[in-house]
């Protein structure tokens, strides 16, 4: 599991910022996108609508720097109309 906080909505890059261990309260490196990699949106859409985006709710993949990623949790800030307007938009992903 990634946490990514998105770097450009136009060019739809996000920048890895880890795993949230809730421990010790930060952000350990992950295995899916090391801390601090560009990751790019190929397959999937942002911003996003609700609830029904999570793969939880759609079975819907993602493509980022060509893995296909579970989309499963987001921040109001990701949602349409909304991005940047509550904060950093992050999103947390997982591997298939």
């Amino acid at each position: 599991m990634t946490s990514l906080q998105l770097i450009s909505q136009k060019e739809k890059t996000f920048k890895s910022i880890g795993y949230f261990n809730h421990s010790t309260n930060s952000y350990d490196e992950s295995t899916l996108f090391p801390k601090e990699t560009t990751v790019i949106l190929t397959g999937g859409k942002f911003p996003l609508t609700d609830y029904k985006d999570l793969y939880q709710h759609s079975e819907k993949y993602y493509i980022m720097n060509n893995k296909q990623v579970k989309l499963i949790g987001f921040c109001i800030s990701c949602v349409k109309n909304k991005v940047n307007k509550y904060g950093t938009p992050t999103i947390i992903v997982s591997e298939k």
